[in-house]
């Protein structure tokens, strides 16, 4: 992800990578760096189990691999079941979700998903995030 505060020059710019992550599987990113993004919005690599405090005002935007849905959909993410049916992991291997961090209930999300996708955007003030699918899957340029 890109926290850019000017538009016109990359001064200020702060790039935040999974890999960064101490557990990039269900790691929280520090927006401390990105203004007052922190305020009002939360970010993780995972899927939600469960309402947060800390995140009582803010949206929460979870970055979720397909594998790690599948692999729980028995126990922790249960009210992802319905949406599995219509994911193949050959076309898209990672869905963002976004929700209120003030919701007690899991099945109150929306996500970013098209079957026919090749790049996921959320923009969210000085904030893109940005999720590019495997090359396999891109239009090789002619």
């Amino acid at each position: 992800m890109i926290y850019n505060p000017n538009p016109n020059n990359n001064e200020g710019q702060v790039n935040l990578f999974i890999s960064s992550l101490p557990n990039p599987l269900e790691g929280t990113f520090d927006l401390s760096k990105c203004g007052k993004t922190e305020e009002d919005l939360s970010i993780n690599v995972g899927y939600r189990e469960g309402k947060k405090t800390e995140n009582a005002g803010k949206l929460e935007i979870c970055i979720a691999p397909w594998f790690l849905i599948k692999k729980n959909l028995s126990t922790t993410a249960t009210y992802l079941k319905p949406i599995m049916a219509d994911w193949s992991q050959e076309k898209v291997q990672v869905r963002i979700f976004w929700t209120g961090g003030c919701w007690d209930n899991l099945d109150s999300y929306d996500d970013l998903f098209k079957k026919d996708q090749k790049v996921a955007y959320v923009k969210h003030s000085s904030l893109m995030v940005c999720i590019m699918l495997p090359r396999e899957t891109r239009p090789v340029a002619k």
